[in-house]
């Protein structure tokens, strides 16, 4: 075999080794996330995910005022994610919210949990549908939570009316 030829095979190979190990992480990553929606999250020193801190804000869009938990990842952000709680006394502090907002951030997305007053009082409103826009809206003026403009809305229960309408109202 010539000389050129062992470089091209040993590139090639190199190349689909590569590959299979970066698909083995996505792959591990995704039965991580999986395991933490059934609460068995994986040990510790197997766990190869970004560790996701909690933090209190309070954000203001024109003259409205909202409080909201953030999450993100220790390593980079992928996109921006709003998660609109469904009805509960709790809101964003509900140990199923806080939970499913940890794992999206462990997946690399910076996570927006606003506080809608209404949802927690167990009250559907019409004006939810401004908070969750303002809430988007925030989100999007952050380059660093959501790059390149890179954000979505997740909603649970009946969060995805209020979800839907906000979405709308941006247009």
């Amino acid at each position: 075999m010539t000389r050129t030829r062992r470089w091209v095979i040993a590139i090639l190979l190199g190349a689909i080794a590569l590959f299979s190990v970066s698909s083995l992480r996505q792959g591990c990553e995704a039965l991580f996330a999986l395991l933490d929606l059934v609460d068995r999250a994986p040990p510790a020193w197997l766990d190869i995910r970004p560790a996701a801190r909690r933090t209190s804000l309070t954000f203001q869009i024109s003259d409205r005022q909202y409080l909201a938990d953030l999450y993100t990842p220790s390593g980079r952000v992928l996109a921006g994610i709003v998660l609109v709680p469904g009805a509960a006394p709790a809101g964003k502090d509900d140990p199923r919210v806080v939970a499913f907002a940890r794992m999206l951030a462990r997946g690399r997305f910076a996570v927006l949990v606003p506080d809608i007053t209404a949802l927690r009082g167990l009250v559907l409103l019409p004006e939810s549908a401004r908070d969750v826009a303002d809430a988007i809206t925030y989100l999007l003026s952050r380059p660093d939570l959501a790059p390149e403009g890179r954000a979505g809305v997740v909603s649970t229960s009946v969060g995805i009316g209020p979800a839907l309408l906000g979405m709308l109202d941006l247009s």
